[in-house]
């Protein structure tokens, strides 16, 4: 069983979204020292020290000291800056080739179903010529007689 609980959305202030009983909102006070987006990526990368310390309940419940009591490690805001600007990229990248997998990979499927047709009937063709050589051998004979 899966739960989507777990997962992390960056929303920016512009975007309109939902919220819900499971759905936590978190919200930076001070945006002189903190780069929203480096806290997005952090809590992305240690998400299992998230998921070690929720109560398994039927439905796990992240609560709110679970995030509140994770220790962050905060370099300075140009540092910060560098390593969003780097996994966004990477990001981007990832994606794109996900994409392109994807395509690359139902391409590949028609190629094998074309070359996997060609040589099952193989044998049907080769009969169908042999076949056919046979006939014209009789007719040539015939005709010599």
């Amino acid at each position: 069983m899966s739960w989507s609980i777990w997962k992390l959305a960056y929303i920016d202030n512009d975007t309109n979204y939902y919220a819900n009983q499971r759905v936590t909102r978190i919200k930076i006070k001070s945006w002189v020292w903190v780069n929203e987006k480096y806290i997005f990526y952090f809590l992305k990368s240690n998400i299992h020290k998230i998921i070690d310390n929720i109560w398994k309940h039927m439905i796990p419940n992240i609560k709110n000291e679970n995030i509140l009591n994770l220790d962050i490690s905060l370099p300075n805001l140009d540092t910060q800056l560098k390593i969003v600007n780097f996994l966004d990229n990477l990001t981007y990248w990832i994606t794109n080739l996900n994409k392109y997998l994807e395509i690359e990979n139902i391409n590949r499927s028609k190629q094998f179903k074309f070359y996997l047709d060609l040589l099952l009937n193989f044998w049907e063709d080769y009969k169908g010529q042999t076949d056919r050589q046979t006939d014209r051998q009789t007719d040539r004979q015939t005709d010599r007689q």
